[in-house]
Protein backbone atom coordinates (compact mmCIF):
# COMPACT_ATOMS: atom_id res chain seq x y z
CA UNK A 1 0.00 0.00 0.00
CA UNK A 2 2.62 2.80 0.86
CA UNK A 3 4.58 1.99 -2.60
CA UNK A 4 1.35 2.55 -4.12
CA UNK A 5 0.50 5.77 -2.39
CA UNK A 6 4.48 7.01 -3.03
CA UNK A 7 3.98 6.13 -6.98
CA UNK A 8 0.33 8.14 -6.81
CA UNK A 9 2.03 11.17 -5.56
CA UNK A 10 5.00 10.95 -7.79
CA UNK A 11 2.20 10.80 -10.77
CA UNK A 12 0.35 13.63 -8.96
CA UNK A 13 3.15 15.74 -8.86
CA UNK A 14 4.34 15.11 -12.74
CA UNK A 15 1.28 16.13 -13.37
CA UNK A 16 1.68 19.07 -11.79
CA UNK A 17 4.73 20.02 -12.88
CA UNK A 18 4.07 19.00 -16.94
CA UNK A 19 0.38 20.25 -17.13
CA UNK A 20 1.33 23.78 -17.62
CA UNK A 21 3.93 23.18 -20.11
CA UNK A 22 1.78 20.88 -22.20
CA UNK A 23 -0.96 23.78 -22.12
CA UNK A 24 1.63 26.73 -22.74
CA UNK A 25 3.13 25.07 -25.36
CA UNK A 26 -0.18 23.89 -27.08
CA UNK A 27 -1.49 26.92 -27.16
CA UNK A 28 -0.97 28.91 -30.59
CA UNK A 29 0.47 32.54 -30.67
CA UNK A 30 0.25 34.18 -33.89
CA UNK A 31 -2.61 33.63 -36.78
CA UNK A 32 0.03 31.86 -39.11
CA UNK A 33 0.29 28.94 -36.95
CA UNK A 34 -3.41 29.09 -36.11
CA UNK A 35 -3.90 28.76 -39.79
CA UNK A 36 -2.01 26.09 -40.44
CA UNK A 37 -3.00 23.68 -37.48
CA UNK A 38 -6.69 24.41 -38.80
CA UNK A 39 -6.18 23.24 -42.40
CA UNK A 40 -4.14 20.81 -41.05
CA UNK A 41 -6.86 19.45 -38.54
CA UNK A 42 -9.49 20.19 -41.80
CA UNK A 43 -7.19 17.24 -43.72
CA UNK A 44 -7.15 14.87 -40.96
CA UNK A 45 -11.22 13.91 -41.02
CA UNK A 46 -13.15 12.41 -43.77
CA UNK A 47 -16.50 13.92 -43.25
CA UNK A 48 -18.67 16.25 -40.77
CA UNK A 49 -21.96 17.19 -39.94
CA UNK A 50 -23.24 20.52 -38.10
CA UNK A 51 -26.16 22.72 -37.97
CA UNK A 52 -25.92 26.19 -39.73
CA UNK A 53 -26.92 29.62 -39.53
CA UNK A 54 -26.61 31.93 -41.21
CA UNK A 55 -26.98 36.39 -41.42
CA UNK A 56 -27.34 38.28 -44.31
CA UNK A 57 -27.89 42.51 -43.86
CA UNK A 58 -27.17 44.16 -46.57
CA UNK A 59 -29.40 47.63 -47.48
CA UNK A 60 -31.43 45.95 -50.28
CA UNK A 61 -31.72 42.26 -48.27
CA UNK A 62 -31.87 41.21 -45.29
CA UNK A 63 -32.45 37.63 -44.73
CA UNK A 64 -32.05 34.46 -41.43
CA UNK A 65 -31.05 30.83 -42.90
CA UNK A 66 -31.30 27.79 -40.63
CA UNK A 67 -30.06 24.23 -41.84
CA UNK A 68 -27.45 21.37 -41.50
CA UNK A 69 -25.32 20.21 -43.52
CA UNK A 70 -22.94 16.55 -44.57
CA UNK A 71 -19.59 16.36 -46.21
CA UNK A 72 -17.77 13.59 -47.02
CA UNK A 73 -15.04 13.44 -48.73
CA UNK A 74 -14.10 13.15 -51.77
CA UNK A 75 -15.81 16.45 -52.34
CA UNK A 76 -19.50 15.16 -51.31
CA UNK A 77 -21.90 17.52 -49.81
CA UNK A 78 -25.74 17.74 -48.87
CA UNK A 79 -27.74 20.94 -47.42
CA UNK A 80 -30.68 21.68 -46.40
CA UNK A 81 -31.66 25.27 -45.71
CA UNK A 82 -35.05 26.99 -44.62
CA UNK A 83 -35.53 30.63 -45.14
CA UNK A 84 -38.56 32.58 -44.57
CA UNK A 85 -41.04 31.24 -47.15
CA UNK A 86 -38.72 28.85 -48.92
CA UNK A 87 -37.09 25.00 -48.55
CA UNK A 88 -33.72 24.47 -50.36
CA UNK A 89 -31.90 21.13 -50.82
CA UNK A 90 -28.60 21.51 -52.13
CA UNK A 91 -26.32 18.28 -52.94
CA UNK A 92 -23.45 17.48 -54.73
CA UNK A 93 -22.01 14.22 -55.85
CA UNK A 94 -18.99 12.72 -56.76
CA UNK A 95 -19.82 13.65 -60.50
CA UNK A 96 -19.09 17.87 -59.26
CA UNK A 97 -22.69 18.35 -60.16
CA UNK A 98 -24.90 20.58 -58.06
CA UNK A 99 -28.41 20.04 -57.56
CA UNK A 100 -30.87 22.12 -55.89
CA UNK A 101 -34.43 21.71 -55.06
CA UNK A 102 -36.23 24.63 -54.19
CA UNK A 103 -39.48 24.67 -52.63
CA UNK A 104 -41.89 27.76 -52.16
CA UNK A 105 -44.68 29.55 -52.62
CA UNK A 106 -46.40 26.36 -54.07
CA UNK A 107 -44.22 25.14 -55.80
CA UNK A 108 -40.74 23.40 -56.91
CA UNK A 109 -37.84 24.18 -58.98
CA UNK A 110 -35.32 22.22 -59.33
CA UNK A 111 -31.79 23.78 -60.78
CA UNK A 112 -28.43 21.43 -62.18
CA UNK A 113 -25.25 22.97 -62.53
CA UNK A 114 -22.29 21.13 -63.64
CA UNK A 115 -19.16 22.86 -62.47
CA UNK A 116 -16.83 21.09 -64.95
CA UNK A 117 -18.71 22.48 -67.84
CA UNK A 118 -19.29 25.81 -66.52
CA UNK A 119 -16.64 28.82 -68.21
CA UNK A 120 -15.08 29.76 -64.95
CA UNK A 121 -14.99 33.32 -66.13
CA UNK A 122 -18.79 33.57 -66.22
CA UNK A 123 -19.84 35.92 -63.69
CA UNK A 124 -23.24 34.40 -62.93
CA UNK A 125 -21.83 30.75 -62.25
CA UNK A 126 -19.29 32.72 -60.47
CA UNK A 127 -21.57 33.55 -58.10
CA UNK A 128 -23.58 30.53 -57.70
CA UNK A 129 -20.02 28.94 -56.89
CA UNK A 130 -19.51 31.18 -54.07
CA UNK A 131 -22.72 31.23 -52.83
CA UNK A 132 -22.41 27.15 -52.27
CA UNK A 133 -19.17 27.56 -50.64
CA UNK A 134 -19.49 30.23 -47.99
CA UNK A 135 -21.12 27.06 -46.17
CA UNK A 136 -18.65 24.77 -46.65
CA UNK A 137 -16.25 25.82 -43.82
CA UNK A 138 -13.43 23.88 -45.77
CA UNK A 139 -13.42 26.24 -48.92
CA UNK A 140 -13.73 29.37 -46.77
CA UNK A 141 -10.25 28.46 -45.25
CA UNK A 142 -8.24 28.26 -48.06
CA UNK A 143 -10.52 31.58 -49.60
CA UNK A 144 -10.13 33.72 -46.50
CA UNK A 145 -6.39 32.95 -46.44
CA UNK A 146 -6.36 34.21 -50.10
CA UNK A 147 -8.57 37.11 -49.54
CA UNK A 148 -7.00 38.77 -45.92
CA UNK A 149 -4.07 39.33 -44.16
CA UNK A 150 -4.90 38.22 -40.45
CA UNK A 151 -3.58 38.91 -36.62
CA UNK A 152 -4.70 37.05 -33.48
CA UNK A 153 -7.46 38.48 -31.40
CA UNK A 154 -7.19 37.50 -27.75
CA UNK A 155 -9.19 33.68 -27.31
CA UNK A 156 -13.09 33.70 -26.74
CA UNK A 157 -15.63 30.96 -25.92
CA UNK A 158 -18.19 30.01 -28.34
CA UNK A 159 -20.92 27.60 -27.02
CA UNK A 160 -19.16 26.67 -24.43
CA UNK A 161 -15.42 25.98 -26.38
CA UNK A 162 -12.48 27.89 -26.53
CA UNK A 163 -11.78 30.07 -29.69
CA UNK A 164 -9.05 30.77 -31.33
CA UNK A 165 -10.27 34.18 -33.05
CA UNK A 166 -8.98 36.19 -36.41
CA UNK A 167 -9.32 39.20 -37.67
CA UNK A 168 -8.86 39.52 -41.29
CA UNK A 169 -8.06 42.89 -43.36
CA UNK A 170 -8.47 42.73 -47.27
CA UNK A 171 -5.27 42.38 -48.97
CA UNK A 172 -4.96 45.19 -51.52
CA UNK A 173 -4.63 43.34 -54.56
CA UNK A 174 -7.84 41.67 -53.50
CA UNK A 175 -9.67 45.36 -53.36
CA UNK A 176 -8.63 46.04 -56.98
CA UNK A 177 -9.52 43.21 -58.68
CA UNK A 178 -12.66 42.35 -56.62
CA UNK A 179 -16.23 43.71 -57.97
CA UNK A 180 -18.10 45.05 -54.64
CA UNK A 181 -21.71 44.39 -54.50
CA UNK A 182 -23.64 47.15 -52.38
CA UNK A 183 -21.76 46.95 -49.95
CA UNK A 184 -17.73 46.57 -50.06
CA UNK A 185 -16.81 43.91 -47.16
CA UNK A 186 -13.23 44.24 -45.92
CA UNK A 187 -12.84 42.64 -42.96
CA UNK A 188 -13.35 39.26 -41.58
CA UNK A 189 -14.00 37.87 -38.18
CA UNK A 190 -13.11 33.58 -38.09
CA UNK A 191 -13.34 31.99 -34.63
CA UNK A 192 -11.26 28.37 -34.99
CA UNK A 193 -11.71 25.72 -32.34
CA UNK A 194 -8.71 25.43 -30.05
CA UNK A 195 -9.12 21.48 -29.94
CA UNK A 196 -10.45 20.17 -33.57
CA UNK A 197 -9.14 23.37 -35.71
CA UNK A 198 -12.96 23.66 -37.00
CA UNK A 199 -14.05 26.95 -38.33
CA UNK A 200 -17.19 27.44 -36.55
CA UNK A 201 -18.29 31.17 -37.38
CA UNK A 202 -17.22 33.58 -40.05
CA UNK A 203 -18.47 37.31 -39.78
CA UNK A 204 -17.70 39.73 -42.85
CA UNK A 205 -17.57 43.61 -42.31
CA UNK A 206 -17.75 46.50 -44.11
CA UNK A 207 -16.56 48.03 -41.12
CA UNK A 208 -15.89 46.47 -37.81
CA UNK A 209 -17.86 49.27 -35.92
CA UNK A 210 -20.70 48.30 -37.56
CA UNK A 211 -22.61 45.29 -37.79
CA UNK A 212 -21.85 42.22 -39.90
CA UNK A 213 -23.03 41.86 -43.23
CA UNK A 214 -22.78 37.87 -43.50
CA UNK A 215 -22.36 36.01 -40.40
CA UNK A 216 -22.12 32.18 -40.73
CA UNK A 217 -22.56 29.81 -37.37
CA UNK A 218 -21.28 26.02 -37.66
CA UNK A 219 -23.03 23.70 -34.26
CA UNK A 220 -23.71 20.26 -33.28
CA UNK A 221 -20.69 19.41 -35.20
CA UNK A 222 -20.08 15.38 -35.28
CA UNK A 223 -16.56 15.04 -37.10
CA UNK A 224 -16.07 11.28 -39.01
CA UNK A 225 -19.90 10.20 -38.54
CA UNK A 226 -20.69 7.25 -40.62
CA UNK A 227 -22.80 8.48 -44.03
CA UNK A 228 -24.31 6.93 -46.47
CA UNK A 229 -23.12 7.59 -49.98
CA UNK A 230 -26.79 7.67 -50.84
CA UNK A 231 -26.38 10.70 -49.07
CA UNK A 232 -25.19 12.41 -51.68
CA UNK A 233 -26.99 11.46 -54.09
CA UNK A 234 -30.15 13.45 -55.65
CA UNK A 235 -32.36 11.72 -57.80
CA UNK A 236 -35.43 14.42 -59.21
CA UNK A 237 -39.04 13.04 -59.65
CA UNK A 238 -40.00 11.94 -63.24
CA UNK A 239 -42.45 14.86 -63.68
CA UNK A 240 -39.86 17.39 -62.34
CA UNK A 241 -38.66 20.56 -64.38
CA UNK A 242 -35.12 20.66 -64.77
CA UNK A 243 -33.84 23.81 -65.13
CA UNK A 244 -30.09 22.93 -66.63
CA UNK A 245 -27.98 25.98 -66.20
CA UNK A 246 -24.95 24.81 -67.19
CA UNK A 247 -26.20 24.34 -70.60
CA UNK A 248 -28.11 28.14 -70.29
CA UNK A 249 -24.93 29.33 -69.03
CA UNK A 250 -22.79 28.34 -72.23
CA UNK A 251 -25.25 29.38 -74.52
CA UNK A 252 -25.30 32.46 -73.31
CA UNK A 253 -21.62 32.75 -73.83
CA UNK A 254 -21.79 31.69 -77.46
CA UNK A 255 -24.30 33.67 -78.70
CA UNK A 256 -22.81 35.54 -80.92
CA UNK A 257 -22.68 39.79 -80.06
CA UNK A 258 -25.47 41.84 -81.43
CA UNK A 259 -23.97 45.12 -82.94
CA UNK A 260 -25.94 48.82 -82.28
CA UNK A 261 -26.83 50.55 -85.32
Amino acid sequence: MRIFIKKLRRGIALTLIFSPVIAWTAELTNADAVLNFAMAQEASFDSFTASLDEAVNLPTRQMQLTGAIAFKRPGRMRMEVTSPGQHSLMVVGLDRILWQEIAGGGQVRVLKLDWQNVPTNFPTAAKLKESFSRLNPQTQLAKAREKYIFKLLPATQLDGQWMYVLLGEQRPEVRLDRQQGPVSVHTGKFFIGQQDGFMYRIEEYADVSSAAVLSVKFSNLKLNPALADDLFVYRPALDANVVDLSQMLRKIMNRPATLDH
